[in-house]
């Protein structure tokens, strides 16, 4: 009933069709799956984005991005990209565990990592686009207009 929901069956489909896997699907009622039901209804209050148009906008004026810092499989942006937790296709999980410097990074960080963000970079002589709400009551407001001279 729902079409992305259709689109990821098919490509599961796909996968197993092209790689000789056969799943045997068994459906388990939800009060005989309580663990996996608790799982699904984890949210994140931290995950925000940008749309791709945006990012396409400032992939043309200062990329093109090659690492995507704060993503998940759904919303990276390029192929090479750090996540908060194991996600399909990940580079490896927790950002500050690697060296930036080696990348052009689009970085949308959650809010209370910005500081963060923004000292890790300068230690780690790290370039890209940083994004960031306009937020001058923000903590992190004084590093930026110091920092990048904005």
């Amino acid at each position: 009933m729902k079409s992305e929901l259709q689109d990821i069956a098919l490509d599961v489909f796909n996968i197993c069709l092209d790689n000789n896997i056969v799943l045997e699907i068994e459906w388990i009622p939800r009060d005989k799956n309580i663990q996996a039901d608790e799982l699904s209804k984890i949210f994140d209050f931290d995950d925000w984005g940008v749309s791709d148009i945006i990012f396409k906008y400032f992939d043309r004026l200062w990329g093109p991005f090659n690492c995507d810092l704060f993503a998940d499989s759904r919303n990276k942006k390029v192929s090479r990209f750090f996540s908060k937790f194991f996600t399909p296709g990940t580079s490896g999980v927790d950002a500050f565990a690697y060296d930036w410097s080696a990348f052009n990074n689009w970085i949308v960080p959650p809010i209370y990592l910005i500081t963060r963000v923004i000292n890790y970079m300068l230690i780690c002589k790290a370039k890209g686009a940083l994004v960031i709400p306009k937020w001058k009551s923000a903590v992190y407001w004084p590093m930026i207009v110091n920092h990048f001279n904005i």
